[in-house]
């Protein structure tokens, strides 16, 4: 992923490596002037991006009579409960081992899934990401306050996501109909037992294939 995929819809295969705990993230913040008690709506992108309080009012909320004056920069203020909330959760995709070349170390880049998509995936499962390649400021520009403005860190913003594997980064057994059908003969089988114990080891299984058989034990 390069600086020609920003804003792009992509699809990125890996491994999750890490997951941050279920958040709250605001979709539209309700804030008021603590002078005139004016109120205004702003909305908030998803993402790691954030929003931007007014700095001025117009003292609206003052009536005719009251003049209306100016009530000063920085005058609003956030209402926690009266904001609108999304759950939101952060990850961490690895690229897969085996693409990886020889002498490398695997790339990694941040994932951002709010809403049904939160919780759907752990630690070492493999994943297919579907998302559009977005950017936020890290805060950790070393070149002063032009620097930190001009790079930014790159993300994922997911829109969708398709679960291969899950358990260690093991590939998933997919079956085909046929093998299918065929455990399911096999489940129906009254002597599966003891095609089992001839299968695996027939040379020293002959006393488990017993025991199995006088138990009656079902599948």
């Amino acid at each position: 992923m390069n600086a020609d995929h920003v804003n792009k819809l992509i699809k990125v295969p890996g491994i999750v490596i890490s997951a941050s705990r279920i958040q709250s993230k605001a979709v539209h913040i309700e804030c008021a002037c603590t002078k005139c008690g004016a109120k205004k709506t702003v909305a908030c992108s998803s993402g790691f991006t954030g929003a931007s309080i007014p700095t001025s009012c117009d003292g609206s909320g003052l009536s005719l009579e009251q003049g209306r004056p100016d009530c000063g920069p920085n005058s609003f203020q956030i209402m926690p409960d009266a904001c609108t909330y999304v759950d939101q959760q952060n990850f961490k995709l690895q690229e897969a081992p085996e693409v990886v070349p020889t002498g490398e170390m695997p790339r990694n880049i941040l994932l951002s899934m709010d809403r049904c998509l939160v919780d759907r995936v752990s630690p070492g499962t493999r994943v297919s990401v579907l998302g559009i390649c977005s950017l936020f400021s890290s805060g950790k520009g070393t070149g002063g306050k032009a620097s930190g403005a001009s790079v930014r860190q790159m993300y994922l913003k997911v829109v969708g996501v398709s679960v291969e594997s899950s358990g260690g980064g093991r590939a998933n057994a997919l079956f085909t109909p046929e093998e299918e059908q065929t455990f399911i003969e096999m489940a129906s089988d009254p002597n599966i037992y003891a095609r089992l114990c001839d299968a695996i080891a027939p040379s020293i299984s002959g006393k488990k294939c017993r025991y199995l058989n006088s138990h009656k034990k079902p599948l």
